[in-house]
């Protein structure tokens, strides 16, 4: 009776444990990310033709620092001057290799009032540098500046 017990215990154990999803491909993603700058192309039309420009965004030009932080139990951080903005744990929508980078769609329950990011994030992965569609621009700051690219910290 204590043996059907015991493995009754340890089964239950067992199967009740969250499972960690940043094994695997999705290991490299553990860890603390730092914002470098934001980007974007503006098309620029002229009269029967049109040109492009490079737009850059860095930190110094809004006068704050962000932080991504993967952690234990498939949570991510986000941060404004080190300073927690929300934490919330987060579950993959979509995930696929291009070309040897890793795109995510990550379903994320955020208040609008904590980051506007409509409950879902898109990020590309590629050696040790996070490309993020809506933080810190636009979840964060309202503006869109393009793509927020981040490197390990």
């Amino acid at each position: 009776m204590k043996k059907i017990l015991i493995y009754l215990f340890l089964s239950i154990t067992l199967l009740s444990c969250k499972k960690d999803l940043l094994v695997d491909d999705l290991a490299p993603l553990e860890g603390t990310f730092e914002w470098q700058y934001s980007y974007y192309v503006e098309n620029i039309w002229l009269i029967l033709s049109y040109t492009t420009e490079e737009h850059y965004r860095y930190p110094s030009d809004d006068g704050y620092s962000a932080t991504v932080e993967f952690g234990g139990m498939n949570h991510i951080t986000f941060y404004i001057d080190d300073e927690e903005v929300v934490q919330k744990p987060f579950r993959i929508l979509k995930k696929e290799s291009i070309d040897g980078k890793l795109h995510l769609e990550l379903k994320v329950d955020v208040s609008k009032k904590d980051l506007d990011i409509n409950d879902k994030i898109e990020l590309i992965y590629y050696i040790d540098t996070l490309q993020i569609d809506k933080f810190p621009h636009s979840g964060y700051s309202g503006h869109d500046y393009g793509k927020n690219y981040f490197v390990r910290k």
